[in-house]
């Protein structure tokens, strides 16, 4: 499973990475990301932050091993 302190690139378009798979195992310890292991073997790693250091406005960004 991806972890917040792995050697991971962004990903430009979650849906690719998403759609059309079965989720195996999902890791929510993180308190502003989730982990997503897929049963093909995949992993996403989908990390919130406030969108420039606003309140009210929160964005997504994926990240795959590198």
């Amino acid at each position: 499973m991806i972890r917040p302190q792995d050697k991971t690139k962004p990903v430009d378009e979650l849906k690719s990475y998403m759609v059309g798979k079965t989720i195996k195992e999902i890791d929510e310890s993180a308190c502003n990301c989730i982990g997503i292991e897929f049963t093909d073997g995949t992993e996403l790693l989908l990390e919130v932050e406030a969108a420039n250091g606003s309140i009210g406005l929160y964005g997504v960004t994926g990240y795959i091993r590198e």
